[in-house]
């Protein structure tokens, strides 16, 4: 008889971890997979959209972990329902926002000013303020003249990761910081490579004891992306893994000129852009599309 499992997370976990343990024989022969997404915004004090039997006979719950702010959806809450002798496997919700220099979808509703800070839009904001218009923007981009603080983004990153890897098994950091230059990690700022998403579903299968998957990099064929590269990031992380695939300085002032037009109008404080350290719950930090 096969065993239960459930995947309890965002994209990274409900598709493409879900995609790489369902099309795995291996897999297959010994687990029944079933996927629940953890991020219900509208409802946090009565769990709709899981089954709750089938969590309680569950053999194996891979998750990301979710905070208390997400009420019932909290993985303690979930954790508590679970067998005793249920095997549960961790790996933190993977976000990086610093190695593209901006990320824009135009006009989300889940934008906050700390994202948009988050994803590079500080300086660029501030010359809006400023009463600039878009020629003097996009000719100070040209001119290499425009600081996307990407060091500063980095930092703040890795910091809320490294937070979220001391409660999970599987730990994402070194990793990140050992490969990001040779090897393309993040299609978007919280969608990753097939090498990463790869990777991390070797790490379940090392801990249940089944045959990796070959996991051979290639630059090739990565093209779902709302970001590129350009003369900046690619100036400043110095890859030695090819970025020509998506190299594409227009792109990113199409995306300048997007955000001139959205936020022209906007009142933000001068003394409100500032990139914080993240604090509180990281998940509203960082309230990106899944």
């Amino acid at each position: 008889m096969k065993k239960k499992c459930i995947l309890y997370g965002n994209c990274q976990a409900i598709i493409y971890v879900y995609e790489l343990l369902n099309n795995l024989p291996e897999f297959k022969k010994h687990y029944d997979l079933i996927s629940y997404v953890n991020h219900d915004r509208e409802q946090t004090k009565k769990l709709v959209n899981i089954d709750v039997d089938e969590l309680k006979n569950c053999d194996v719950f891979i998750y990301q972990p979710l905070g208390e702010s997400h009420g019932v959806y909290g993985t303690e809450n979930l954790k508590s329902m679970l067998k005793d002798s249920c095997v549960k496997i961790s790996f933190p919700y993977v976000y990086n926002s610093s190695f593209y220099t901006t990320y824009w979808e135009d006009a989300s509703p889940r934008w906050t000013l700390q994202t948009l800070i988050n994803c590079g839009w500080k300086n660029i904001m501030s010359l809006i303020l400023e009463k600039r218009k878009i020629d003097e923007i996009i000719n100070l981009y040209d001119n290499g003249l425009i600081d996307f603080y990407f060091e500063e983004r980095m930092n703040v990153c890795m910091e809320l990761l490294k937070e979220k890897d001391e409660i999970c098994d599987i730990k994402v950091s070194d990793f990140i910081l050992e490969h990001y230059k040779d090897k393309r990690l993040f299609v978007t700022q919280n969608h990753l490579t097939p090498y990463f998403n790869i990777w991390i579903t070797n790490q379940i299968l090392e801990r249940l004891n089944i045959p990796l998957i070959p996991n051979e990099y290639s630059d090739t064929n990565i093209l779902e992306s709302n970001c590129v590269y350009d003369n900046y990031n690619v100036n400043f992380y110095n890859f030695s893994h090819d970025t020509s695939q998506i190299f594409n300085n227009k792109e990113t002032k199409d995306k300048i000129i997007s955000f001139y037009n959205h936020f022209k109008g906007a009142n933000y404080n001068m003394n409100d852009l500032i990139i914080n350290k993240i604090i509180d719950d990281p998940e509203k930090f960082i309230d990106m599309p899944f």
